[in-house]
């Protein structure tokens, strides 16, 4: 996904254009990496999206800065376990390049990583 044409977003039909593009990837890499989409939260110019493992017994949150706002927003991407679906306070931020979010997910989200912490 070429994301250098979405750099100067200023109108929010041009965001909204980005945002289904976006929620499309990534619905698409993580249903290849096993896991489940759940919601996206809905906010002008920002979204943030609760994804699950196919178990549902793990949570992520993961988020994008205000694209008007923010040229460099693909380059420092949020996501953060959370304890359920709703724990919006949840563990630390990691970041990462849109690119890599469906690889961090899968860290995030996996037992080996959980092992690697303790």
């Amino acid at each position: 996904m070429d994301l250098s044409l979405y750099s100067n977003l200023s109108s929010p039909d041009e965001y909204e254009v980005l945002q289904t593009e976006l929620l499309g990837d990534l619905q698409r890499r993580l249903s290849l990496k096993g896991f489940k989409y759940l919601r996206t939260l809905q906010k002008e110019f920002c979204f943030a999206s609760v994804i699950a493992t196919a178990e549902n017994d793990r949570f992520l949150f993961i988020a994008i800065d205000r694209v008007d706002q923010n040229p460099d927003w693909a380059e420092k991407v949020r996501l953060r376990r959370m304890s359920s679906e709703r724990d919006w306070k949840g563990e630390e931020f990691h970041y990462c390049t849109w690119d890599e979010v469906d690889t961090l997910a899968a860290e995030l989200l996996t037992e080996k990583y959980d092992n690697e912490i303790l």
